[in-house]
């Protein structure tokens, strides 16, 4: 044995396990989540409740079609319109941000299309409950700021205590923001993000 191995006994190097070329890509699926969920809830419940306010809903509910149809048809059409939204926002970001999507084309748009369902339907169920736009917003923000603070994006759900750490199971906000993290930057598999 050489003394050099006592000194030394072991040669640590480090590298990265996923090479995220620049901060603006870290940070894309944050904004992008947080983008999906406020626009995504406040178009939806404001359009059900424009809906309501012109005698839309009354016509909808005299025609012979379920009404699981008919909230299928409000999600397929908010749908496409905010699928075009974030499409502009993935060709700005990739164009003027110089982000680095990872992953194929099909995996980033179901992942994207999955977190929009979710706060769709949350913005729908909301304009159902609601009468007026202005108890809309504030209905949107009570439930949106606590998601937020528990959905790993300010603090890492790891040092919350336990009693916190089970929103990561119900919290669509933590789930949108894993699942854009993994298919966008890092290039894992949906099923394997659906999984986590």
């Amino acid at each position: 044995y050489s003394p050099e191995f006592l000194a030394k006994p072991t040669d640590m190097s480090f590298s990265d396990a996923i090479e995220i070329p620049n901060l603006a890509t870290q940070f894309y699926p944050t904004v992008l989540s947080l983008v999906i969920m406020f626009t995504a809830t406040l178009l939806s419940a404001l359009t059900v409740i424009s809906e309501k306010k012109q005698g839309i809903v009354t016509r909808l509910r005299t025609m012979p079609t379920h009404k699981s149809l008919i909230i299928l048809e409000k999600l397929i059409g908010m749908l496409i319109i905010m699928t075009l939204m974030v499409t502009a926002m993935n060709l700005a970001g990739v164009g003027l941000f110089g982000i680095h999507m990872q992953g194929d084309f099909i995996q980033n748009s179901l992942a994207i299309a999955f977190a929009l369902g979710c706060f769709i339907m949350l913005g729908i169920a909301i304009g159902a409950f609601t009468s007026t736009e202005s108890s809309a917003i504030l209905t949107i923000l009570a439930l949106v700021f606590p998601m937020i603070f528990v959905s790993g994006l300010l603090i890492p759900l790891e040092i919350m205590p336990s009693g916190f750490q089970i929103f990561k199971w119900i919290n669509p906000l933590a789930a949108t923001s894993t699942l854009l993290a993994n298919t966008t930057v890092k290039g894992i598999s949906l099923a394997y993000s659906i999984v986590e």
